[in-house]
Formats: C-alpha cells, structure tokens, sequence
C-alpha cells in the first residue's frame, strides 16, 4: 500500500469513521474495557474454537486492531501476539503488537508459530494467495490457521447479488476515484474459492462454521429445495473422482445452516505441507 492509502485510512480509523462497502468497524461493545472491531459474537466464536489449543501455544493474531482478540486469547493462557498496520491503536498492555502489512512476507521466521488468527482481515488485501502461504510459512507443521471473512453466500446476500449484482460485503463500486481506503473489500471471497486457497497452499480444512447467525433469513428455506437440487446437480458434473468427493462436501457445506444463515464465515485449517 502506499503512504497516500495507507495515511488515508489511518486516519479514518482514528475517526472512527467506516467505508461505505465495509461492514461496522465498530460494535458497541467492549472486551475487559477494549473496543471489539468485529461482527458480534465472531470473537467469542473464535475462543471457541481455539480451546483446544494447548496452553502456551504462541499465536499470533492478525490483524490484531484496538487488541481485544489477542487481550482474549491471552486470558485463554495462549502466548499470543498481535500484528497490525497501525500497532498504535494496540491497547492490551504487556502484550506485543509488531507493525505488520498483511500485502507483504510477514516479519516472523518460519515455522514460529502454532497458530495464526484472522478475523476480517483477508477480504481486505490484494492478494489472499500470498497472505495465506505467509501464514503456512511461519506456522509449525501441524499448526492452526483461523480464518474469517464476510460471508457472501448468505441468504440475503445470495438476493442482494441477485437484484444488484453486488454482495452484502460490497454493497456498491468501491470509490476509484479518491484511491482504495484500507478498509474496504477489494477481496470478498466466497467459501469455494477460500477452500481453494487454503487446500492449495498446504491446508486442510477441519472446521467450517459461522457467527453470527441471523434467523431472519429463514425464509431461504421456501427456496431450499430447488436451491440444493440446482446447486447438486452443477457441482456433481465432475469427471476428476478425487475432485467429485471434494464437491460432494462443498455442497453439504454451501447448503448448511452455517452458510446459508451466518453473517461471517469462519474456517479452522490444518498445516499439512509445506510449500
């Protein structure tokens, strides 16, 4: 990113003020006193799903915002770390938070973490390719990587697309006029195509599930057969066998609860090769 984008966006962050195709930077609601810059509920569900992890484990949380993901995988007795464009906005004291360009190869060593966290981050890059094998490169093998993103293929996302062309992650063109503001979503990726991603840059999937889910959006289901039938019948047009098992769990994924009802997608995947 430049310095006229990067100062940009700066900027607008220390104003608190969002991009017109972002959803709310902010929700009202705080973590041990640090603002949450994320959709209700996805840091909670996140906690969740690093339980698991063992205690110590050294994660790295990016792109860590005001801090109160890492301050949370902190108190979860992780030895966590953030990473940011902007590490002065970092509020958690005793913790670190390195300066961090998610477009660039990542300041850490490889094979230096057990697991790595982004929450909203990816939608918001050039080049989830490139970000993504970062993330293989510097974690152990065996490591986690937690990923979220805007989910496009909601409900009403699915009609937003339908009636304007245009998803609930970009909700109109993105100003090309005064220059991409960091916040925007210049990347909004569907689950096939962060599947995609991760299981060609040395990932596995373990995990496929969302937060928030909005319920208002049941009346999807009036359209569920025919949606699943339609859905069924493209992707199973498969000749490759190995690819046609892959598509058999991308259809049981794409017409679930989690993606159909969530506002955010989440994905936890395994390093399974280095690159």
């Amino acid at each position: 990113m430049n310095g006229r984008h990067s100062m940009r966006g700066r900027d607008r962050m220390r104003l608190g003020v969002e991009d017109d195709n972002s959803p709310r930077l902010t929700t009202g609601k705080a973590y041990r006193g640090i603002e949450i810059m994320a959709a209700p509920g996805l840091h909670e569900r996140a906690g969740e799903l690093l339980a698991g992890l063992p205690q110590g484990s050294r994660v790295l949380d990016l792109p860590a915002g005001r801090g109160a993901m890492t301050q949370r995988l902190s108190d979860m007795g992780l030895a966590v770390e953030g990473g940011d464009l902007f590490p002065e906005m970092f509020q958690p004291e005793g913790l670190v938070c390195h300066q961090v360009d998610m477009h660039k190869q990542l300041p850490f060593d490889p094979a230096s973490f057990d697991a790595v966290v982004s929450l909203e981050g990816i939608e918001h890059i050039e080049n989830p390719f490139a970000f993504v094998r970062e993330c293989n490169r510097i974690l152990k093998p065996g490591g986690t990587l937690l990923v979220s993103t805007p989910n496009i293929l909601g409900a009403t996302s699915r009609l937003r697309f339908f009636m304007t062309g245009f998803t609930a992650a970009s909700r109109k063109p993105i100003n090309e006029v005064s220059g991409a503001p960091v916040f925007d979503h210049i990347s909004p990726k569907s689950y096939p195509q962060l599947r995609h991603i991760l299981h060609t840059s040395g990932f596995r999937i373990t995990r496929v599930t969302s937060s928030p889910r909005r319920w208002n959006r049941v009346w999807f289901y009036l359209f569920y057969p025919l949606a699943y039938l339609y859905t069924a019948a493209t992707l199973r047009r498969e000749s490759d066998p190995e690819q046609l098992r892959s598509n058999k769990e991308t259809i049981r994924h794409l017409m679930s609860a989690d993606l159909l009802m969530g506002r955010c997608v989440i994905l936890v995947a395994e390093k399974v090769n280095e690159l």
